[in-house]
């Protein structure tokens, strides 16, 4: 049996994948903000009455992260007036 943990972030996945060309485009803005490097160490988990939530891979990423929220939310607004705020979650990549 499966732990609710381990499910929800798969449930959320699903909900936010509603309109796919938009995660397509989140997923390729996300990527060059963060670069090869990056994209290995984060993903975005979902986006919900905007705000973008995104998973990284240890606390070194997260503290990073956070560190350059306010670059990747300007960046992040001029192609997606819609995303409004942004958060960092240590999770499974």
């Amino acid at each position: 049996m499966d732990k609710i943990k381990d499910i929800i972030p798969h449930v959320i996945e699903k909900i936010s994948s509603q309109k796919p060309e938009e995660q397509i485009r989140l997923q390729e803005i996300w990527g060059k903000l963060v670069g090869e490097s990056g994209q290995r160490h984060t993903a975005i988990q979902g986006w919900h009455e905007g705000v973008l939530t995104i998973r990284v891979d240890s606390s070194v990423w997260l503290f990073q992260m956070n560190l350059k929220k306010k670059s990747f939310l300007s960046e992040l607004q001029k192609v997606m007036p819609a995303i409004k705020d942004m958060i960092f979650r240590i999770g499974k990549i």
